[in-house]
Formats: C-alpha cells, structure tokens, sequence
C-alpha cells in the first residue's frame, strides 16, 4: 500500500489482508464476474491498464480515460453480473463520500456487468498523526451520518479507503457491498479482523455494525497495529462461529471465566499521556460496546471528547 498521494498507484502493492487473495477461476461463469482483459477497452473510454485488487462481489482495475485526457487515471471497480438518489451537497458528510465519476453496464460472456468508476486514491500504510486521525475520524463520521440518514449501511470499512494525503481530506469509498437498512446485499459483511461479535454470530445487524467496525479500525490508524486477530490455533483466518466460541456462549453472552485472557483497553494503550488515554479509551470502548442498540450514533460520536482537538495543519504535512 505504497502511496505518493492522490492518482499515484503504487508500483508493487502487497498486502497480507485475506481480501487481497485472488479470487480464483470459479468466480468466473454466468452470473459471476467478468473476465476483464489487459487493454480491453470498457464503455468506448476506459482501456484497462492492470488489475488493483478485487471485492467480495467485484474486481478492481486500474484504467486510463483514453478519449479525456491520456494522463487521467481511475479505478474501475467490475461488479459481478448477480449485482445487476440523489445526493444533499450541502450535508457536511457529502464531500467525504467518494463520489461516482461514471457508471455504465458492459456485456460480457457471463452476463452483463455493472461498472462504476471512482476517483483513483492511495496512500501510506503506516501509522498515521494522531491530529490527523482525529481529523479523519471526523469526516469519517459525517460521511456515515450521511449515509445512515439515508438508509444505507457501509458494512465493509478497512485501512485500505480512501485516503487522500495530498489534501490531508478523507473520502469514504469502496460501496461495492453497501447494504440498506431495509434490505441487503449479503450477511456476510465487513472484513475479518474488523468484524462485529454478532456478525460472526448470525446475529441481526443494523447501520450499528459501521461503528463497530470504525472503533475497530483507528488504533489500527494511531498505532500501526491491528486490534483483533482472526487467526485461530493454526493461525489461519477464519470467519466462523468458532472463532468468538470461546468468549460467548450461544446466546451471546459473554463467558465471565474467559475474561481473564482480555487485554483491556486501559493496558492496550498505556504508552499514551494519562489524560489523552482516557478520551481515546471512551472513544474507542463506547463503539465497540457489544449491544448494537448502546452503540452511539455516527452524529453523536461527533461531539465526542477525543474528536475535539486543536492542531497546526502545517506539522501533520511535516509529520507525513
């Protein structure tokens, strides 16, 4: 996840994400994804350059805009065949969605095929300002506020999104297996080692699982560390119910003689000044509370403690 800002693709991407594995020959038949094919050329513009990763329901693809501008770069995202409003500019979460640059529907031996084409982002994977983080927790949550007012469940936030250090601005994208409130795409959501308990439990979800998934991710973003692990005993990733079997009974409950092996938030941050932990622990524990129903809401984290921080703009661009 090599970056050098805004439409600057990184030459040797790795990751060891399990999202990042390749999807493998049998995603590829009728009503499944699309064959797409070095140089094919999408929608009389978009002439694919080499492939950037793929989704749960997609593929992702670097592509150049051949008629518009031969320096112009973007990322295609190719929806499987089986995937086959109107926006308020003046709400202040807008401007941190990634906003469709073009869509169209190409037809290929499997099936037709919806393609959506975003403006192209990358970034740095290390650890991030603090400043920076709460600036981009910020928007982060006005880009859910905006998107939970309007029904619509991200359900699948990780590292990877978005990020424009250019502008020292973040856009939430990657909507590929968005989901409404009222009715959804897939139950199997949200990556790994951000995914909600009752999730991995079969449990009934709501708009409350993007909270959980964004506590999850920013000590992630401060400390360069991931807060879970889905690794079991063989150290492979594993999204069964087996992987939280150990801490929740089978109704959900957490199993009190297993909370010994619980590193609390409290000793999880110790290294950080005393009064700073103590924000950034209510911060980080009030999202990832295991009752959906007491999680706060995007608009309410907003007024949060920790989110309330004064900084120089010009020290976090010398930090970067």
């Amino acid at each position: 996840m090599k970056c050098s800002g805004k439409g600057a693709p990184p030459q040797n991407p790795q990751s060891q994400h399990p999202k990042d594995k390749e999807e493998g020959i049998s995603c590829y038949k009728p009503d499944g994804f699309h064959p797409v094919r070095i140089s094919e050329i999408f929608n009389n513009s978009y002439i694919v350059i080499r492939k950037l990763g793929r989704g749960r329901c997609s593929s992702i693809w670097l592509v150049q805009d051949f008629f518009t501008s031969a320096e112009k770069k973007y990322a295609m995202k190719v929806l499987g065949a089986e995937c086959c409003g109107t926006g308020d500019r003046n709400h202040p979460g807008y401007e941190h969605v990634s906003i469709l640059h073009d869509l169209f529907t190409y037809k290929g031996p499997n099936g037709d095929h919806i393609c959506l084409i975003f403006d192209l982002y990358w970034f740095d994977e290390r650890k991030i300002p603090t400043p920076l983080v709460q600036k981009f927790m910020r928007q982060l949550l006005q880009a859910l506020e905006y998107a939970h007012e309007r029904g619509v469940i991200h359900t699948d936030i990780y590292v990877k999104e978005g990020y424009n250090l250019m502008n020292l601005n973040i856009a939430l994208s990657d909507w590929g297996v968005a989901s409404f409130i009222n009715r959804r795409l897939t139950e199997e959501i949200q990556p790994l080692l951000l995914r909600t308990p009752g999730v991995l439990l079969s449990a009934p979800w709501d708009e409350k699982v993007d909270i959980w998934n964004l506590g999850a991710l920013v000590p992630e973003l401060v400390f360069g560390q991931n807060m879970f692990s889905a690794e079991d005993k063989k150290g492979v990733y594993s999204g069964d119910q087996g992987v939280v079997s150990e801490v929740f009974d089978e109704e959900g409950n957490v199993k009190v003689k297993e909370l010994d092996k619980v590193v609390r938030l409290e000793k999880r941050f110790e290294g950080m000044d005393v009064k700073e932990r103590r924000k950034f622990v209510a911060f980080v524990g009030g999202m990832l509370v295991l009752d959906p129903a007491r999680r706060p809401s995007a608009k309410e984290l907003l007024g949060d403690e920790w989110l309330k921080h004064n900084y120089d703009e010009s020290f976090i661009e010398e930090e970067l």
